[in-house]
């Protein structure tokens, strides 16, 4: 459940970022840009959490 949310949020910064490049030709750093990344970054950790959470469960379960 926690890995589908992270990569909502990727899905929607990538999303994001290729309108941006759409509408306006090139990705510069203004807010859009900068919350993009931010759900990139976001959802990116929340899949690393998980897979270090799920890689220690597995460990204790063996």
């Amino acid at each position: 459940m926690i890995k589908i949310i992270g990569i909502i949020l990727i899905i929607i910064g990538v999303f994001i970022l290729i309108g941006e490049i759409i509408m306006i030709g090139s990705a510069s750093f203004n807010l859009l840009t900068i919350i993009a990344l931010m759900f990139i970054l976001i959802g990116g950790i929340i899949l690393a959490i998980e897979r270090i959470s799920g890689v220690e469960s597995s460990q204790l379960h063996l």
